[in-house]
C-alpha cells in the first residue's frame, strides 16, 4: 500500500468516525448512553481541526483555493450532520456545535495561512 492511499484512508476513517459519533444515540437516563464529555465544544473544535489538517495532509495542495474550498466543504459537511440531528429523536441540533466546528476549521486555516505567508518570505 503506498503512502497516498494510507493518507486518504486515514482522512476517510476520521470523517467516518465523525459521522458515527454524530449520529449514534445517547441519553441522560442511562439507556444507550454514549457521550464523551458533558460539553462537546472541545471535541467539536478538535474533531474539525483534525479533519481539516488531515484533508490537507492527504491531498497536500498548497494553494489558497484548495485550502478555502476544502475547509468550506468540511464546514458544510458539519452543518449537514447537525441538521441530520434535527431528525434523529435521540439527538439535538446545536448552533454552538456548529460554531465550535467552524472555529476548529478557522484555526487550521489561520495556521496554514501563517505558514504559507512565512514560506513566501
Amino acid at each position: 500500500m503506498n503512502v497516498r492511499v494510507i493518507k486518504n484512508l486515514v482522512f476517510v476513517t476520521w470523517i467516518a468516525a465523525i459521522v458515527a459519533l454524530s449520529i449514534i444515540p445517547y441519553s441522560k437516563n442511562g439507556v444507550a448512553f454514549f457521550k464523551l464529555t458533558e460539553s462537546g465544544m472541545v471535541l467539536h473544535f478538535v474533531g474539525y481541526f483534525v479533519a481539516s489538517s488531515l484533508c490537507y495532509w492527504a491531498f497536500r495542495k498548497d494553494t489558497l483555493f484548495f485550502i478555502l474550498f476544502s475547509c468550506f466543504s468540511i464546514f458544510l459537511f458539519s452543518v449537514v450532520l447537525e441538521v441530520v440531528q434535527l431528525y434523529l429523536p435521540y439527538r439535538t441540533f446545536n448552533w454552538w456545535d456548529v460554531a465550535a466546528n467552524a472555529l476548529g476549521i478557522f484555526f487550521f486555516v489561520a495556521i496554514w495561512l501563517l505558514s504559507w505567508w512565512k514560506s513566501k518570505e
